[in-house]
């Protein structure tokens, strides 16, 4: 099991904030399962999603890995 720098998690968390990601939607998004971010999108298809991270590109990094697990889930072979 790898060890944790107490320390240094705390710090990080202490240091999260709210960024704003904006993405144009090429399709509408899937929404099943877990949202973990509101999201508001507008009728020219863009999304604004409201993220908790350390960094507007960890925000960005979080809604892009969110994006792609939407299309590539693969419980959904099975349905």
């Amino acid at each position: 099991m790898e060890k944790i720098d107490i320390k240094s998690y705390l710090d990080s968390v202490k240091n999260m904030e709210y960024f704003t990601v904006k993405k144009q939607l090429l399709e509408p998004l899937p929404f099943n399962g877990t949202i973990p971010f509101d999201i508001k999108i507008n009728k020219a298809g863009v999304a604004a999603f409201k993220v908790l991270a350390t960094s507007k590109e960890d925000a960005l990094r979080k809604v892009d890995e969110w994006i792609s697990g939407l299309y590539n889930d693969p419980s959904e072979d099975y349905i």
